[in-house]
């Protein structure tokens, strides 16, 4: 008997130990209607200051609507200002910290691109109108390319192009480079807007374009990824896969891209030869979406509502996680965390990418959903919503 007495307060200790170690280990994220499966943890780090603002709770801090159209997409000058560009050709430019305007300018079409950000300049890509009764452009339509005084909103320089229903806008030192989602490749000159030089593919793209710094990399639907440089257009590479590439990323000095297909095979290889050996290749259930680089990893969103985490010397994954709806855009790194923005959803999740868990999230209310990614400028996280322009601040 006095054995078992003795034995007791042992036995409450240990109790206590076991009890305070499972609410540490509990992360609640069945809360949030989403499925995390880790198998392997990297290093985990305090956050910095640049970081830490993520995992605070957020507010509204100011809003903008357009009273007539929804928005498009959004830029940023990282500076001071952002340009929100609405249906209907508007376009505006706005103080981030206060949500005064500064100027709107009235182009008239559709913008078919994100606005490009470069020195004086705002460059932005438009449609004729096609359902205009009046627009007599729209019996020809054409895409039109502009510069923008970033100042005032005035047009400095335009140049019609061939008709595209998407054009992806890159600047490199005095080159801007509009690529057409039909194959089109422009070279314009960034203060005139005379055009460099011009080449076609012979397909559409099949992949957003990967730029990096004097090279464009590109999936097209006749199954090859080319790779052209951006100050004279030639062709650097071309590789011919088996299936149709739907996302592209480079990295490192090597001329080695990892690239993912719409069966949801990703796949790393050296570029420049006819179905070159795979260094490594990973596979899920969907078509790849996005493939969004690390430091060390790649963090891939496929069709499926899953977002993957692997690695990048050998396509080990490192863990995955679902989503109740699809991925609608690349997701925002910052730091060791992302913000991820699904198709038609109200919330956003800020996930920590050493393991895929949840640390924060942004509800917005009902009626109102996400467009695309967000954009940060310091403490602030930019979204376009389908009501307009939201800006949240954990500050």
């Amino acid at each position: 008997m006095r054995n078992l007495q003795k034995l007791t307060p042992l036995f409450f200790l240990f109790l206590k130990l076991f009890v305070l170690t499972f609410c540490l280990s509990f992360r609640p994220d069945f809360l949030y209607g989403q499925k995390t499966t880790v198998k392997k943890i990297e290093k985990t780090g305090i956050p910095n200051s640049e970081e830490s603002f993520l995992l605070l709770p957020f507010r509204l801090y100011w809003m903008f609507e357009d009273k007539t159209n929804p928005p498009h997409t959004i830029a940023s000058d990282n500076e001071s200002n952002v340009f929100p560009t609405f249906l209907g050709g508007k376009i505006y430019s706005i103080k981030y910290i206060s949500g005064e305007i500064n100027w709107k300018s009235d182009l008239g079409g559709e913008f078919v691109s994100k606005p490009v950000i470069a020195d004086e300049y705002l460059y932005v890509a438009t449609n004729t109108n096609l359902s205009s009764q009046t627009d007599i452009d729209a019996v020809n339509p054409t895409t039109s390319i502009r510069a923008l005084s970033k100042m005032t909103g005035l047009t400095v320089w335009q140049i019609k192009l061939s008709f595209a229903e998407e054009i992806y806008l890159y600047n490199y030192k005095s080159i801007l480079v509009a690529v057409s989602k039909h194959g089109e490749i422009y070279s314009l000159d960034k203060i005139s807007g005379e055009v460099i030089f011009s080449k076609t593919t012979g397909s559409e793209l099949s992949s957003q374009p990967y730029f990096k710094a004097d090279k464009v990399i590109f999936g097209i639907r006749n199954r090859r990824i080319l790779t052209l440089s951006i100050e004279t257009g030639e062709k650097i590479n071309e590789t011919y896969v088996d299936t149709i590439p739907t996302s592209i990323v480079s990295f490192g000095k090597d001329e080695t891209i990892t690239w993912g297909n719409h069966r949801g095979m990703i796949r790393s290889q050296k570029t420049g030869a006819k179905f070159s050996k795979n260094k490594w290749k990973f596979r899920n259930g969907a078509e790849i979406s996005h493939i969004t680089a690390t430091t060390d990893n790649l963090l891939v969103s496929s069709l499926d509502n899953f977002i993957y985490l692997i690695s990048k010397q050998d396509g080990k994954l490192l863990w995955k996680k679902r989503f109740l709806s699809r991925i609608v855009s690349e997701p925002l790194i910052i730091g060791n965390y992302a913000v991820i923005t699904s198709n038609a959803e109200r919330e956003v999740f800020i996930i920590e990418l050493t393991n895929g868990k949840t640390v924060n999230r942004i509800t917005l209310d009902e009626g109102n959903f996400f467009i695309e990614r967000a954009i940060n400028i310091q403490d602030k996280l930019i979204f376009t919503t389908l009501r307009g322009i939201f800006v949240y601040t954990s500050n």
